[in-house]
């Protein structure tokens, strides 16, 4: 056997602890790791008055339980590890690795930097003196907002995976937002950029409204920036209150709704882009866009013989 539940509870040790979970997962011990209980031997007497005598109970510092953390998980008995608070859970599930292998894992993410201004120099390059076309160009409208998301997308992970920065963010909404700037802003923009290339080709007719195509644009760029921003924001504000002692957990949680509101309003905007994309996409499916060998262009083209790509 070895601890079969980690739990976070900034009550330790109470009914539901020791009846809803110690019973029905035949619990010989409890380990409750807080700096200030096991200090405290009063609190640690108090404690152990809501726990069955057949139930051992444990008091360590968050320092010390990351030394004893082995003991307990080789135990012959099915244990509960508590504690009071995020960070010292976090604390204790990086205790049992090597100081130096997260250092190091810290130092891979931030030599990822090399490769990132190698790619956002490329894309930069490529684009020089093109950047006029995005005016234009459905499909470098959205493939450039794409690689942009990409580069930031990148220097937000190297910024959360500093210790400074982690302590704060792990565990909040912030972790959120940077899965949202990877999927969405970098991989379905890109993604929404092909299709506005490829679908002509395949089907043999142009899009039909370039209104349609822009309103799309501006709800997604709109929405997905949102969002990042009140989930990283909120995340930030989330974190900030978990690691303020004097501030239960359930108050950092409830620090972070105006962001989720904030998240909500980014929602509707990138569903109503979500609808437009989809009532363009079936015109196309029925044979209903435009017969034309003019690619639809976002914008009327200023320049007769200008080159503009699709």
């Amino acid at each position: 056997m070895t601890v079969e539940l980690f739990r976070i509870d900034d009550r330790l040790i109470h009914g539901q602890v020791v009846v809803g979970w110690g019973q029905p997962l035949d619990i010989g011990f409890i380990v409750l790791v807080d700096d200030t209980v096991a200090a405290s031997d009063w609190e640690q007497e108090l404690y152990r008055m809501g726990v069955p005598p057949e139930m051992d109970v444990y008091f360590h510092s968050a320092s010390d339980a990351i030394a004893a953390m082995p003991k307990y998980l080789a135990e012959s008995r099915r244990g509960i590890l508590l504690t009071g608070d995020i960070a010292t859970m976090q604390r204790l599930v990086d205790g049992p690795f090597p100081a130096w292998m997260v250092t190091a894992s810290i130092a891979a993410t931030i030599l990822t930097l090399i490769p990132v201004a190698t790619v956002g120099l490329n894309h930069h390059m490529t684009m020089q003196g093109y950047f006029p076309l995005m005016r234009y160009s459905p499909t470098l409208r959205f493939t450039v907002f794409g690689a942009m998301s990409y580069t930031v997308f990148s220097l937000v992970g190297v910024l959360i995976s500093l210790r400074s920065v982690a302590r704060y963010v792990n565990f909040t909404q912030a972790s959120i937002a940077y899965s949202h700037l990877g999927l969405y802003a970098f991989f379905t923009m890109v993604i929404f950029g092909s299709m506005y290339y490829i679908v002509p080709r395949l089907i043999g007719r142009e899009w039909r409204y370039g209104s349609l195509i822009k309103l799309h644009f501006w709800a997604s760029a709109y929405g997905i920036g949102l969002m990042t921003l009140m989930l990283l924001a909120g995340g930030l504000t989330q974190g900030t209150g978990m690691e303020n002692p004097s501030l239960a957990f359930s108050e950092s949680v409830e620090s972070v709704l105006p962001y989720l509101r904030g998240r909500s309003l980014s929602g509707i905007l990138l569903t109503v882009s979500h609808f437009i994309f989809a009532y363009h996409f079936g015109l196309m499916l029925f044979g209903l866009g435009r017969k034309s060998t003019v690619p639809t262009f976002l914008n009327p083209v200023e320049a007769e013989g200008a080159e503009v790509a699709h």
